[in-house]
């Protein structure tokens, strides 16, 4: 009777000193549990990948109009005093580029599409089921005597049950406040450049307007008039060619940055963030 007297009063203290911390723990199983059920989590998620599948479509469509805009005015030429500039020569540089950005945008709304599909299958009626299994399962390991042995292996299945259902979730919320913060604004940025671009460019076909010289004019103000206007002309289509090539040379940079911006969103950010949460998950708990 005296060694039972001691076994209990043994255990009793450190089984009060833990009991806090289990309720805790209890409260934030139950919590996970809740949350995955509500879905509001998973309704927000579908949202901003939506969000961001429209913003990748209208900086595709932007770069299509370029070149559809290219494929125009390849055949323009303009002359620069006695010199004549091909202009497709000048935009090739750029034409080239918007087929490599149209394969890392195809394969940025890959990305998205797969995440959407991941978000529907992680809130799906079976991963909420499996969700609240584990959790059942880990709190009878955590309260029920005699069933300490198998915690162990109920928290290994709740860590990979809650990776499954919340992993895509967390890791596009942490994505969209990156894009927030930073990538949607620099997007947006360089969508703008590349439309100036386009601008330009539909610019090109339209000639200028000569300068009639009128009837009554003498023949020495006609040579001056058209000395002047000869001049002007220069100086204005060297404007052009300088202006057109500092453009062409801002769209290939605007290109390049939206290409790493778009990869960083889409593919780099989610897999990190998942590779993060995974550690952060199976790191070591002891309950």
């Amino acid at each position: 009777m005296n060694n039972v007297d001691i076994a209990v009063t043994a255990t009793t203290p450190e089984s009060k000193t833990n009991l806090p911390g289990k309720w805790l723990v209890t409260v934030f199983i139950i919590a996970l549990t809740v949350l995955g059920l509500v879905r509001v989590a998973d309704e927000k998620a579908h949202t901003m990948v939506d969000e961001s599948i429209v913003a990748a479509g209208a900086s595709f469509a932007v770069a299509r109009t370029l070149d559809a805009v290219i494929s125009v005015v390849k055949s323009t030429e303009f002359s620069v005093g006695v010199a004549s500039i091909d202009v497709g020569e000048m935009l090739n540089p750029v034409s080239d580029l918007i087929n490599k950005f149209t394969w890392v945008m195809t394969l940025a709304v890959g990305s998205l599409a797969l995440q959407k599909i991941l978000l529907m299958m992680m809130a799906s009626k079976l991963a909420n089921i499996l969700l609240m299994l584990a959790s059942f399962s880990l709190l009878i390991t955590m309260w029920i005597r005699g069933t300490k042995q198998y915690r162990k292996i109920a928290l290994s299945a709740f860590k990979v049950i809650v990776l499954i259902r919340f992993a895509v979730v967390l890791s596009l919320g942490l994505n969209i406040m990156v894009d927030k913060l930073f990538i949607d604004e620099q997007i947006q940025l360089q969508s703008s450049q590349i439309e100036g671009v386009t601008a330009l460019v539909k610019g090109v076909q339209d000639g200028d307007a000569e300068l009639a010289v009128k009837a009554e004019q003498g023949f020495v103000d006609a040579m001056k008039a058209s000395w002047e206007n000869a001049t002007n002309k220069l100086k204005v289509e060297t404007d052009k060619v300088a202006y057109m090539q500092q453009s062409i040379e801002d769209a290939i940079i605007s290109f390049m940055e939206l290409m790493a911006l778009f990869l960083l969103k889409t593919i780099l950010l989610p897999i990190g963030f998942l590779l993060m949460l995974k550690q952060l998950v199976f790191s070591k708990v002891t309950l």
